[in-house]
């Protein structure tokens, strides 16, 4: 007998699914259960770096339009730059 479990696949809304098939007992099923749950936890620690990553740049990004606008209402207007054409 092959000790590879059966493994369904479903379709739902352009998502797919993966998941041992519930027909499967025993062993094999909750070794795919545990491997599934660590595929997952990785993949939300993968999520959350991305978002942290993202918000860092958001912040940096803030910060600075703040600045330049502390700086705009402190100090007025800029001067009109000439172009050295």
């Amino acid at each position: 007998m092959n000790n590879t479990p059966v493994i369904n696949t479903i379709n739902v809304s352009a998502t797919t699914w993966v998941g041992p098939n519930p027909a499967d007992s025993g062993k094999n099923r909750d070794e795919t259960l545990v491997a599934e749950i660590r595929e997952l936890r990785a993949e939300v620690a993968k999520l959350r770096s991305e978002s942290r990553a993202g918000q860092q740049a958001i912040a940096v990004n803030t910060g600075a339009a703040a600045r330049t606008l502390k700086n705009w209402d402190g100090n007025g207007q800029p001067p009109v730059r000439e172009d050295d054409a």
